[in-house]
């Protein structure tokens, strides 16, 4: 979670007030998808968590603030806009 959050704030400090940002996820494929057991891909270095959009909400609007964010699990992404 730790770098996820950092990840959120470099996007959150890098934008102007008013800014607008969008998070894309990766809830995996089918039947895995969306469950949130995750999984490691040893060659590419790489773990996904295979989580919802909405999962990530309560991270990205600890950043951004409550009611600044926006899930969408069937876009599976975020959106977030920095208070003005």
């Amino acid at each position: 979670m730790g770098n996820r959050i950092e990840h959120i704030a470099l996007a959150h400090a890098s934008l102007r007030p008013g800014g607008t940002a969008y998070f894309k996820v990766w809830g995996g494929c089918w039947p895995e998808r969306g469950n949130g057991l995750g999984e490691a891909d040893v060659a590419r270095e790489t773990y996904q968590t295979l989580r919802w959009a909405d999962a990530y909400l309560a991270e990205v609007e600890a950043v951004f603030g409550e009611g600044q964010c926006y899930a969408d699990s069937v876009a599976s992404m975020l959106v977030a806009r920095k208070a003005a």
